[in-house]
């Protein structure tokens, strides 16, 4: 099974609508959303070390959320992994299990990259950010694209393709909109030489 994970530079980057725009181009597909639930976000609804798995299509089919979009654009399977920071390991072997029989899986989120080696690694970043979140400064090193999401006009916080390179990233730099064909086909096109088609 292949790896694809796609992680972010932080929030709103455009994470999930590349997943959505890539997963026609990779059938039979899996999609596993990751959240570290810690301080604040956490809620107070799960222990530091304990993780869970959603899998039901009640929780995961829902119109507008992450995952509810992933089944709309063909996701094979879905699940959800919703963990403490303590829980991440185990919690990650353990769902990416259900993918087993699946040709790839696409991982969304950055810790999982801490305890499963994806076989591509893809960052998204928008030039509007003025900083890169801690996680992600940790992988930049470590990935083999980075999507610079810009849309047309967008008003820009400062983060370059310069200091992309200057924060570590060592790979290849793709600035554009995620949305536009030009920048799908380019992205399509690295799919398809990391992970060619099973003969």
């Amino acid at each position: 099974m292949r790896i694809l994970a796609i992680g972010g530079m932080s929030s709103g980057v455009g994470k999930t609508t590349l997943i959505c725009r890539i997963l026609p181009g990779l059938p039979g597909w899996g999609v596993l959303k990751t959240s570290v639930r810690s301080g604040k976000k956490a809620g107070g609804d799960l222990p530091p070390d304990h993780y869970e798995i959603v899998t039901a299509a009640q929780d995961l089919q829902v119109p507008g959320k992450d995952t509810g979009r992933y089944h709309q654009a063909g996701a094979a399977g879905l699940s959800w992994l919703r963990t403490g920071p303590d829980g991440l390991a185990e919690g990650v072997a353990r769902a990416m299990e259900r993918f087993s029989g699946y040709p790839g899986v696409v991982v969304e989120g950055n810790s999982h990259t801490f305890h499963q080696e994806p076989d591509r690694l893809v960052l998204v970043a928008r030039g509007s950010l003025s900083e890169i979140k801690p996680t992600a400064a940790r992988l930049l090193p470590r990935a083999d694209l980075v999507v610079l999401n810009q849309a047309t006009g967008e008003d820009r916080g400062g983060l370059t393709c310069q200091a992309l390179v200057d924060a570590g990233a060592g790979c290849p730099i793709l600035e554009g909109d995620v949305r536009s064909r030009q920048v799908l086909d380019r992205i399509r096109n690295r799919l398809a030489t990391w992970f060619p088609p099973s003969p």
